[in-house]
């Protein structure tokens, strides 16, 4: 039987049934995200370890001496082949009917995203989320709303901020008054922007849960310096946070001080989704929350962050599985026959013994090439029965064969680990150039079917993340600063009620009203386009946000599709001069544009296509001179899409240039190894042949120096013999007799 509590007994852990049941005071807020951040933090806690491991093994922090970094260069051949172009929005009407709210839309939002993206450095930012998607096994992106606000000098009642314009709760001392109307100054928005950035793989947390719809809560690490929580939460809260000094601090400065204005402190940003609010909890400061925000962004599913792309998929778990578990045996099998084989080449060497009272042997072997030695000692040489039996050298046949073993078994788990990761011949490089052109394009079709399933998964991360920017520039973005960053002049309400009235004053007096009014109401207002894109009912309905490929296309195919569209515009148009209706042929056109994408240029040019009136001789000719201008156009913007697609393939083809130089030199290696031996047998068999061509040199040689001086002894007797000749034949004796 339990024994009942006392009195005084605690019994709030009784009590608690639910997570919300321990908020009940700003503390209980922190210990109960706390609490869950160490859960979560020691459910993935084996992963991380593995992927500290990788990260190591990518950078080489500890290389072993001639091991072979098979995970970098797989890295770098597949973060090429997943992402490498820039992905560019697509903005359209859902529907692809005539609908002048939602064109405008269209444009206005793809515009934005246009210049978001090009206003930072998106590919950096994407291209990091990729190298973890390949290194641990998931990758995170973000973004982030950052509003900047200036003081704006004005007499009588501040504007309101534009509805939906999030700024953060910016904390003010207990004294400081808040302003008052009439003060003279107020704040407005100066300038928005929307970015994304990479999230580090470690500074990411989540809440219980097997899929992405499922997580109650996810959580990103900060840290924080004294400055940056001041700006933040404010100085009281700031001047109570605990900061600790990095590893690099003792020794960026000698001065206490200065070493106390870098310390950080670190803070998790939790975005709870069952509440809608974000709150900024530190483990230094357990009083309560940081600061508290309710759904700052007003995202329809809150996320500020697209769902995380994986590199194994896996129906199970949530945790990832990074790519390098699935061939880490076979990688440092390759790491131990590169050891093996860098060792045996290092004992190619010519080594031996000598006799050692015949010490010019040694001389023999350091020569060069051409010289010849002097021996002194060759009595000694010739009672030895040469210099090959005064000279000993290590044999080396057995290496070359266990060495040239070593390179097959090498490659043989190089290409088990191509076939683990999907890595084929078109990847990396490499082709056979007696293939023909029909085998190397059905390789480069197969031979990447896993490779273009995780390029897949990239196209769907970048694509929600740019219906995240989306949906946040359509929340927040006020009318001016949407106008100023895409140029689109649209008239407000309060301009088309005016423009009506003047149409029906220029009715009264008989005159057409002046082209700028008529524009004017065909235009949708600004106050239409806003209703549209503050609803997210009514975004989702009238417009569709893609990209593009983030993988080059093929510039032949677009081509080809490009003539195709000309070709059916040209015979829907040209279909006009035998009786088609231009309305019927507007119609059908504008369909075949809006399919093929080619921009508002060419649909506004069509939907001014007008047939010229009959009674006119050269209705016809204007007709052929209208349908032509249409096509140039279509042509026009369809060559800028594929010199576009054309300049990226190129970059693509750079990519696999320098795989495949990376992959020859690699090859040069194991050939110079091969070719080092192979020299090292060509010096042994040199020094036995210069011992032979030594030893029978050498009575040669004493035979040459006795012949010399047996000629030197006849010339000088020939010499005595010639002057007495010559002599006697000068005297004068000689002359008589």
């Amino acid at each position: 039987m339990a024994k009942p509590k006392t009195k005084g007994e605690d019994v709030t852990e009784s009590t608690l049934t639910r997570p919300s049941d321990v908020e009940s005071t700003p503390a209980g807020i922190v210990k109960r995200w706390l609490a869950e951040l160490n859960i979560a933090d020691e459910t993935e806690r084996e992963w991380r370890k593995e992927c500290e491991a990788i990260w190591k093994k990518y950078e080489a922090e500890k290389a072993r001496a001639n091991s072979f970094n098979i995970l970098w260069s797989n890295t770098e051949i597949l973060s090429a082949s997943v992402y490498n172009s820039t992905p560019q929005p697509d903005v359209r009407r859902r529907f692809r009917d005539a609908d002048p709210v939602g064109k405008a839309v269209s444009t206005i939002m793809e515009r934005a995203l246009s210049y978001e993206i090009d206003d930072y450095d998106f590919d950096f930012e994407i291209s990091d989320v990729v190298l973890d998607v390949l290194l641990v096994g998931r990758g995170i992106p973000r973004i982030k709303y950052e509003p900047k606000f200036v003081q704006v000098e004005a007499d009588g009642v501040a504007p309101a901020l534009p509805a939906g314009a999030y700024r953060e709760p910016q904390p003010v001392a207990a004294e400081s008054a808040p302003p008052q109307e009439g003060d003279g100054t107020y704040e407005r928005v100066a300038d928005q922007h929307v970015p994304c950035e990479h999230v580090q793989w470690d500074d990411f947390r989540r809440g219980p849960g097997k899929r992405w719809n499922d997580l109650p809560w996810i959580a990103f690490r900060h840290e924080f310096t004294m400055q940056m929580a001041e700006e933040k939460f404010g100085p009281q809260i700031a001047a109570a946070l605990k900061y600790t000094q990095g590893k690099d601090s003792e020794r960026s400065s000698d001065d206490r001080q200065v070493r106390e204005i870098f310390k950080v402190c670190e803070v998790w940003e939790i975005w709870d989704k069952d509440q809608r609010r974000v709150l900024f909890v530190s483990p230094t400061y357990k009083h309560q929350p940081c600061l508290v925000v309710p759904d700052p962004l007003q995202l329809k599913d809150f996320w500020p962050m697209p769902r995380p792309a994986y590199a194994v998929q896996n129906s199970r778990s949530f945790v990832p599985t990074p790519l390098y578990r699935l061939y880490a045996e076979q990688a440092e099998e390759l790491d131990r026959i590169s050891t093996r084989i860098n060792k045996i080449v290092n004992a190619l060497k010519v080594r031996g013994a000598y006799a050692s009272q015949l010490k010019e042997l040694a001389s023999v072997i350091e020569a060069d090439d051409n010289v010849m030695v002097p021996v002194e000692n060759s009595p000694e040489i010739a009672a030895m029965g040469g210099l090959d039996k005064g000279i000993w050298l290590m044999p080396i046949d057995k290496l070359q064969a266990a060495l040239q073993n070593l390179y097959q078994a090498r490659d043989q788990v190089k290409q088990a680990i191509y076939e683990i990761i999907g890595i084929g011949d078109i990847l990396r490089g490499a082709s056979d150039p007696n293939e023909t052109a029909s085998a190397q394009r059905i390789k480069s079709q197969w031979g990447s079917i896993r490779v273009q399933k995780m390029q897949r998964q990239i196209q769907r991360m970048v694509r929600d993340l740019m219906r995240l920017k989306a949906e946040v520039i359509a929340q927040q973005f006020t009318p001016e600063q949407l106008s100023s960053i895409t140029n689109v002049q649209l008239p407000t309400a309060e301009q088309k009620q005016q423009a009506q009235a003047a149409v029906q004053q220029a009715q009264t007096t008989g005159q057409p009203p002046p082209p700028e009014v008529e524009q004017a109401l065909k235009s949708p207002s600004w106050d239409e386009v806003m209703d549209v894109m503050r609803s997210d009912a009514l975004r989702s309905y009238r417009v569709d946000v893609e990209t593009d490929s983030t993988v080059a296309e093929t510039v032949e195919r677009d081509m080809a599709g490009l003539a195709e569209v000309i070709g059916a515009v040209g015979q829907v148009l040209g279909a006009v001069n035998t009786g088609l209706p231009v309305e019927v042929a507007k119609e059908v056109a504008l369909s075949i544009v809006r399919r093929a994408r080619l921009g508002s240029a060419v649909e506004d040019a069509l939907e001014n296509f007008e047939a010229p009136p009959p009674a006119e001789p050269d209705a016809g000719q204007q007709l052929e001179v209208t349908k032509q201008q249409i096509l140039d156009l279509i042509k026009s913007e369809g060559e800028k899409q594929v010199r576009e697609k054309d300049a990226v393939a190129e970059h693509e083809a750079g990519l696999q240039q320098y795989d495949q130089q990376i992959q020859q030199t690699l090859g040069q290696v194991g050939q110079a190894a091969q070719v080092g031996a192979q020299q090292i047998a060509q010096v042994d068999q040199v020094a036995q042949g210069s011992q032979q061509i030594l030893q029978q040199l050498a009575p040669v040689v004493q035979q040459l120096a006795q012949a010399a001086a047996s000629m030197q002894q006849q010339v000088a007797s020939i010499g005595e013999t010639m002057r007495a000749v010559i002599t006697a034949i000068q005297s004068p004796q000689g002359g008589k007799a």
